[in-house]
Order: C-alpha cells, then structure tokens, then sequence
C-alpha cells in the first residue's frame, strides 16, 4: 500500500507498526517534489530509501508554475486551478503563487533559454529526471490538459542531463526560495495543540 503526505517519523512509525503485527508494509509514498519544492530532500527521501519504500513525485512543475506561462500579476484563465474563485484555486495559490516563487522562474526561463534554447518546462523535467534525488524505484506523476501537453512532456523526460549552468541555476533558485517552501508533510495538528 502506499503514503502520502505524512512526515518521515510516521513513515518510521507506521512501517513499523505494520512490520509488528505482520501487515502489509508501505512500498511507495507520493509527495510533492520540484526544483523550486525540495523539503523531501533532506529527511523523507533517506527515510524512504532506508525502508524500501518508492517516492513518487506529484507537482514536478510546480503546479504549472515552472511551465513559464504563469505571471505573479497576470491573469489567470478562469476555472482555471489558479482561479481564486474555484475551491481548489485559493489552496493551491497558497501554496505556488507567490513573488518569490515568480522572481526563480523568470531567473530560471532566461537561464533555459541562453543554456540550450530549451524551455523552462523541458528543463525543469530533465531536472527531475537526471538531477533529482530520484532513483530507479521512484517516479514522476505527471499530467496534461491535452495530448500535445503529453507528447511535450513525454520527450522532455527522454532528454539527456542538463548542463552545469542550468543545473546551478536550479539550486539557486531552491536557495531564494527554501525559507518560503510548504513542508513535505500535512500531519493533523489536535486542536489542543494549536492552543498552546
């Protein structure tokens, strides 16, 4: 069975409950990965690797917002996942839609653009694929609005590594962007412990 969106001492925990009693044990965890979003780094992705349990990356373009197509102050299409009027749209805008997040997109679109004449798209899943903290167990959920979405998306990933520029520039914008990041995990707080 699988994870999503627990911190990596309730994978320990549950791993080990399971293991206790003889249930089924976790063999893959889905959680949100990006250049820009790389909380997993540090703590999940060796808590996973040490239990055997695959990750699978949901949001490899932010969103949509390492697409390029987004503007901090433009527009967006209406019901659209960005629109603040739908349900999802203020969740979701929390969560992406900031100067920040905007100010390492548009260092990253000249980046990609000088680099190879590749977009930002196309670099951001080469990043995924060659220089994330992924390994062969793992994946990249990905999705499109249209089959031409698909097919771009689909020879992105059959690109080769990136260069060392456009690498860098990746781990520059995690660094303008890191003390803003969501966390990885959702764990309910009690109600008691928010009053305190």
């Amino acid at each position: 069975f699988g994870l999503s969106n627990y911190s990596s001492w309730n994978v320990a925990l549950i791993h080990e409950l399971c293991k206790q009693n003889g249930y089924v044990l976790p063999t893959v965890y889905q959680g949100n990965y990006n250049p820009i979003g790389r909380s997993v780094v540090p703590e999940l992705l060796p808590c996973l690797k040490h239990f055997n349990i695959g990750f699978y990356a949901y949001n490899p373009i932010c969103g949509g917002v390492l697409s390029g197509k987004y503007k901090c102050d433009g527009d967006v299409p209406e019901g659209s996942r960005y629109d603040p009027k739908t349900h999802i749209g203020p969740i979701v805008r929390g969560m992406y839609w900031n100067r920040t997040n905007f100010e390492a997109v548009e260092t990253l679109k000249a980046t990609a653009a000088r680099t190879h004449n590749i977009t930002l798209l196309e670099a951001t899943l080469r990043w995924m694929r060659h220089h994330s903290g992924l390994d062969a167990r793992d994946g990249i959920i990905m999705g499109a609005s249209t089959v031409d979405q698909l097919r771009e998306n689909l020879t992105a990933l059959d690109q080769g590594p990136l260069d060392e520029e456009m690498v860098k520039a990746f781990d520059d914008a995690w660094e303008h962007v890191k003390g803003i990041t969501e966390w990885y995990f959702h764990d309910p707080q009690p109600e008691a412990a928010k009053e305190e």
